[in-house]
């Protein structure tokens, strides 16, 4: 008995918890792969920044912008403006020229965050040379957040994969009773229409003697009872 179970309500319920555990699995695959590799990246991207040329400069400080110096560079075909800033560090004030040249010129007078070596106060660069080219800026922690959103995601798409597996099964044990259900009662439904045909079509032995054939008279032929006239002679025989 071929059974078509799409049809049975409980089918939907068992199709959909199924497809939500693989579609969980998958974006938590998806998901481990891009986290562990963003988390590694942030991770070292944050121990070389703290152990390495960035170790070696100072925490943020201000400076006064009080002149710039324009230069040519004749190796880059390209001009450069190197500011000269007033800071102080730990009492003591400085003016030292950035060793960061810039396309554009700082206004005289502008506050501008510096750093500088640990090892020699007057060597100075700005801060966002700093970041963007020393330290990596703000991209070490971009990954890093990236890779933890991503693993935080790997753990509620397992979560859910649990949830809908535990579906899954609830939904095949009714889709079990269904389909045990409906073949019983197309089973039952099949005995009683053969039950009812046996009972209604009783063969008459003596109804089918009867009706079955005679013998003409005359010429001695044999017919069907049902003709009132011999078909080869044409004598009635009643």
């Amino acid at each position: 008995m071929v059974t078509n179970v799409y049809s049975y309500p409980s089918y939907r319920s068992y199709s959909k918890a199924t497809s939500g555990i693989f579609s969980a699995l998958l974006l938590a695959f998806i998901c481990l792969i891009v986290g562990g590799m963003f988390l590694g990246f942030g991770v070292q991207a944050i121990n070389q920044a703290n152990s390495s040329e960035a170790a070696k400069y100072s925490d943020v400080i201000y400076g006064t912008c009080i002149s710039n110096d324009y230069e040519y560079s004749y190796e880059d075909q390209a001009s450069f403006y190197y500011t000269t800033y007033s800071y102080t560090v730990n009492g003591r004030t400085y003016q030292s020229k950035s060793q960061i040249g810039w396309d554009y010129p700082e206004d005289v007078g502008d506050r501008v965050e510096i750093r500088y070596l640990k090892s020699d106060p007057t060597f100075i660069i700005e801060n966002e040379y700093y970041e963007d080219e020393i330290d990596s800026g703000n991209s070490k922690y971009i990954m890093l957040a990236i890779g933890i959103v991503a693993l935080v995601i790997v753990v509620a798409s397992v979560i859910f994969a649990l949830v809908s597996l535990k579906k899954a099964k609830t939904a095949e044990a009714a889709l079990d009773k269904e389909v045990l259900a409906s073949n019983a009662q197309q089973s039952n439904s099949n005995g009683s229409a053969q039950s009812s045909g046996q009972n209604g079509d009783v063969f008459d032995m003596n109804e089918f003697k009867k009706d079955a054939t005679k013998k003409c008279e005359y010429c001695g032929s044999t017919y069907s009872a049902k003709l009132d006239k011999c078909p080869n002679c044409g004598a009635s025989n009643r």
